[in-house]
């Protein structure tokens, strides 16, 4: 619900997107495939320039995962872009 919440209202408040941005690596880092691929989704979907330096790092990390659930995120991002 807050990464819903965030990627709705990052473009209207810019500076609580970038002080949440720490808290979404961490979930792209967590155990579960789930977390990590809401987190993953969620950070790209922000839509802020001024954070696409901090979602390389996530989405290099997500092609060596062996998991579908963030193949399938991943896929879904570069359809994005």
């Amino acid at each position: 619900m807050v990464y819903l919440y965030l990627c709705n209202y990052a473009q209207e408040h810019p500076d609580m997107a970038l002080m949440c941005i720490n808290t979404m690596h961490r979930d792209c880092n967590n155990e579960d495939p789930m977390v990590r691929g809401l987190a993953l989704r969620s950070l790209c979907s922000l839509r802020l320039p001024s954070i696409v330096e901090y979602i390389s790092e996530p989405l290099r990390h997500s092609l060596t995962d062996n998991n579908a659930t963030l193949t399938a995120v991943w896929c879904r991002i570069v359809w994005w872009f």
